[in-house]
């Protein structure tokens, strides 16, 4: 074997595929999960690497952020509404679906009259 000028004989037995650090360096799978065990600390499989199964990202925080305060705002236009005037805002409200508005108009019937 004929040493290339400027290298070293590790660098020439790796580039010949002979490597130096045996099967683990070239992607050995002996971890529980089957991913590669790779030399150093430079990607491969790291257990507790990554986000946490679970957690929520910017836009979902941004979304719940934005409903809390929708939410917060219509409790207090409503803060002072009687039972039976919710009930009417509900049977008065032209988007609510016909089978809750039939519900709706059925308990505040015997109040009106």
């Amino acid at each position: 074997m004929a040493r290339c000028r400027g290298q070293t004989p590790e660098a020439q037995a790796f580039s010949q595929g002979q490597g130096h650090g045996g099967a683990r360096e070239y992607g050995a799978q002996d971890n529980k999960s089957g991913a590669a065990i790779m030399a150093g600390q430079h990607g491969g499989f790291r257990k507790g690497a990554g986000r946490p199964k679970g957690s929520r990202n910017r836009a979902t925080i941004a979304r719940e952020a934005r409903r809390r305060e929708a939410l917060a705002a219509a409790r207090a236009e409503n803060a002072n509404l009687s039972a039976i005037d919710y009930l009417l805002q509900v049977l008065r409200e032209p988007t609510t679906p016909p089978g809750r508005r039939a519900k709706v108009a059925m308990s505040v019937a015997p109040y009106l009259e």
